[in-house]
């Protein structure tokens, strides 16, 4: 007896005319078949067509040609329908994106705005402070000034003048004998 179950068994170890090791028929093929004589004779005569034949033939690639024509257009419709359906997606992918980015873009807005707000306040609070010295030197200085001119009144006083005179100049009124009188002609 033998070791093998079927003979697809056998052929596979090599039974039988076998291949050279290792090699084997590829999957799904088989030997080929040979002819017969009787069905190579009969098989090499030329057909004889008839009429009905021709006619059907006729019809039938007349509309394999229909078929193909339709399809045609069949694909230019489907080739259209699937621009527009991606231009469809474009558009509601550009209505979905839009929405983060308008409010993106008017927190930024929003943010610019506050700062440029920010900043000029900043400058108008500075410019407020420099005003304010300014007014405190314009005091001081009027102050001054004030303090200048009643010194400048209380120096050009008569008596002022006198007393200076007398005091600390050792100065006198002259006598009638010291006054000498001058003719103009």
């Amino acid at each position: 007896m033998n070791n093998y179950q079927s003979y697809k068994d056998y052929k596979s170890e090599g039974g039988g005319k076998s291949r050279p090791a290792g090699k084997s028929r590829p999957a799904g093929k088989s030997r080929p078949k040979t002819k017969s004589r009787a069905e190579a004779l009969v098989k090499d005569r030329p057909k004889k067509k008839n009429k009905r034949r021709l006619e059907y033939e006729k019809k039938l690639s007349a509309e394999k040609k229909i078929i193909a024509a339709q399809n045609k257009k069949d694909l230019k419709k489907i080739k259209q329908f699937e621009k527009k359906e991606k231009s469809e997606q474009r558009r509601q992918a550009i209505k979905s994106n839009t929405k983060p980015l308008l409010i993106a873009c008017f927190v930024v807005f929003y943010i610019g705005i506050s700062m440029g707000i920010l900043y000029n306040n900043s400058k108008i609070a500075q410019m407020q402070y420099n005003v304010n010295e300014i007014k405190k030197e314009i005091e001081k200085e009027m102050n001054y000034k004030n303090e200048l001119e009643a010194e400048r009144e209380s120096t050009f006083k008569s008596e002022t003048i006198e007393n200076y005179a007398k005091y600390r100049l050792n100065m006198v009124y002259p006598s009638k004998e010291q006054t000498v009188y001058i003719k103009i002609s």
